[in-house]
């Protein structure tokens, strides 16, 4: 993991000798890429499970990589029971919201008797990964880690995302490993569960800045008759920053 001025919480779970059971919920525009790239790089037990609530999209991936490579769960309750590791990409807060509590109600009827660590990779508030956190932490051997990704589809498809992580320490270990095929870049924000959230709306936050600034030079430099292309062309000739999609 990336070093930073804040260290990361204490090791609190012993390290695991055996490739980890892997599920993953969600497989939209970057939960697809995320988790065919996992489940393709031999870092996990194959093969993964994997569940979406349009279950053409599993049976896409399936079909893509192989049986071999991962399988589509029949229930979110299966991914609690049966994986060590749980992913989540998902769209909003409420969906996330909506997806935990669903996932508490299996460990309250199945109480899990292994660790279980839980990696949300979806853009979601601070405030609601505290209650995350919170709610897993009623479990025995269960933890929370908040860990939004950085960049564009096309880049999840290569492999290219930052990963940004808080939570407890054992656990970021463990996802980190994981989602090394994931991201070119890790950055441990330490064991505050709000940091990795909180870092991915400042980020969202400069991307829309930027976006603003290049509609406004661009308007100009089009309407000064110069031409948009031409101070497009300008800003990329000389790396000004253009912005992506995060």
């Amino acid at each position: 993991m990336q070093p930073v001025d804040n260290p990361p919480a204490h090791p609190s779970l012993p390290e695991s000798s055996h490739p980890l059971k892997v599920g993953w919920y969600g497989l939209g525009a970057m939960g697809y890429f995320m988790a065919r790239n996992i489940a393709t790089s031999g870092r996990a037990a194959s093969p993964i499970l994997v569940y979406n609530r349009t279950v053409v999209k599993a049976e896409r991936l399936v079909n893509e990589i192989g049986t071999s490579a991962a399988i589509v769960a029949s229930s979110p309750a299966q991914l609690v029971t049966e994986c060590d590791v749980i992913f989540t990409n998902l769209t909003t807060d409420q969906v996330v919201q909506h997806v935990y509590s669903d996932f508490a109600k299996t460990l309250s009827q199945s109480p899990p008797t292994g660790s279980k660590t839980f990696v949300d990779t979806s853009t979601i508030s601070p405030s609601l990964a505290v209650e995350i956190d919170e709610l897993l932490n009623g479990f025995s051997h269960c933890h929370f880690v908040a860990s939004p990704v950085i960049g564009p589809p096309a880049a999840a498809d290569a492999g290219q995302l930052t990963v940004i992580m808080s939570g407890d320490y054992h656990c970021k270990k463990k996802a980190t490993d994981l989602l090394i095929p994931v991201g070119r870049k890790i950055i441990d924000l330490g064991g505050n569960i709000k940091k990795a959230p909180t870092l991915k709306l400042v980020c969202n936050g400069m991307l829309m800045s930027a976006n603003e600034l290049l509609a406004e030079v661009l308007t100009l430099g089009e309407k000064s008759g110069i031409g948009a292309q031409v101070v497009y062309s300008l800003m990329k000739g000389t790396h000004v920053l253009v912005s992506q999609t995060l």
